[in-house]
């Protein structure tokens, strides 16, 4: 287990060593909205923070490929946990990309970890080994630990979760339940379309006790940890669906990506692969400024209009092309 770590570790620290060799690749580049978007916004989360603390600004080590950012006058357009993450990061380390990939390296080895946890609690020691050299080793997971973008949280987080589950499972109580309630609530926010997923939790719980509830105690401790697990999870959750409604004046639960999302692969022309967005972004930009990157057009549109006008093409384009 020992060198199989180091093994994995040490992949991970050669790629990031030759990653600082090439400046190009520290920062997004312009094709690369997505993660443009996710250190822009990180960034200037930063600066605020830094800001407030009396802090000095951040010197920023590199000049930055890409424009788009989270506008202030709108609601939340990517799920907000990794953006609050890679924040917090460039507050203690200031513009340091080298420090960044470092932290998310090593979150990517948690991860492993705790697959490894996870696999021996599902199958036995075996599946768990195995589990764990293809957390260690898979290489897209190394380039995505070493890429401004959220699936590195997005792992951690749902392993954390998974893991919080089995650990309740094993003692039913209240204290157990919010820390999977938290788990579960962290992992949303990083996650956006994991929010469906909670109708199924309360059932779960159900039917994980339902062998041992022979006595009114076990009924009420099983009923008091599906409350707890719903308010531990609503706290969070709910503090960004207020934020949005305060920043925006809409109700929007955590994000608006969900109907991009949606048009990206239901498109007309989509044909059931990923195409780009940019005929929807020429509706929303004067005819003027159609030669402009992607990346310069999404720095230009209002997202709540295209996010909705995104969404009904999607689902016009499903209705009349259901197969």
């Amino acid at each position: 287990m020992v060198v199989l770590f180091l093994l994995g570790g040490g992949l991970r620290f050669s790629y990031l060593l030759e990653l600082q060799r090439h400046p190009d690749f520290q920062v997004p580049l312009e094709y690369q909205q997505d993660m443009g978007f996710n250190d822009n916004t990180s960034l200037a989360l930063a600066q605020y923070v830094r800001r407030k603390l009396s802090l000095p600004p951040i010197e920023e080590q590199f000049e930055r490929n890409n424009v788009w950012t989270q506008k202030s006058g709108d609601y939340l357009f990517r799920p907000p946990a990794y953006t609050v993450f890679l924040a917090t990061l460039y507050v203690v380390l200031g513009d340091n990309q080298f420090g960044v990939r470092l932290c998310q390296l090593l979150l990517g080895l948690c991860s492993a970890c705790m697959c490894y946890l996870l696999g021996r609690h599902l199958y036995g020691l075996w599946a768990a080994i195995i589990l764990y050299v293809f957390m260690l080793f898979y290489w897209p997971l190394v380039i995505y630990e070493n890429a401004l973008h959220s699936p590195v949280l997005a792992i951690f987080t749902g392993i954390v979760f998974l893991n919080s589950a089995f650990y309740w499972m094993r003692r039913t109580d209240v204290w157990r339940a919010s820390l999977m309630g938290l788990a579960l609530s962290v992992y949303t926010l990083t996650v956006t379309a994991m929010l469906p997923f909670l109708l199924l939790m309360p059932l779960w719980m159900l039917w994980v006790q339902h062998p041992f509830q022979k006595t009114w105690q076990s009924v009420r401790r099983t009923a008091s940890s599906i409350v707890i697990f719903l308010i531990i999870f609503s706290v969070p959750v709910a503090s960004v669906t207020l934020y949005n409604y305060v920043v925006s004046g809409k109700v929007v639960v955590i994000s608006g990506i969900a109907g991009m999302t949606l048009y990206i692969g239901n498109q007309p022309g989509a044909e059931g692969y990923l195409t780009g967005s940019e005929t929807l972004l020429d509706q929303f930009v004067p005819e003027g400024e159609r030669h402009l990157s992607v990346d310069e057009k999404a720095a230009r549109v209002q997202w709540p209009e295209v996010s909705a006008l995104a969404y009904k093409t999607a689902m016009d384009h499903i209705r009349r092309n259901p197969g």
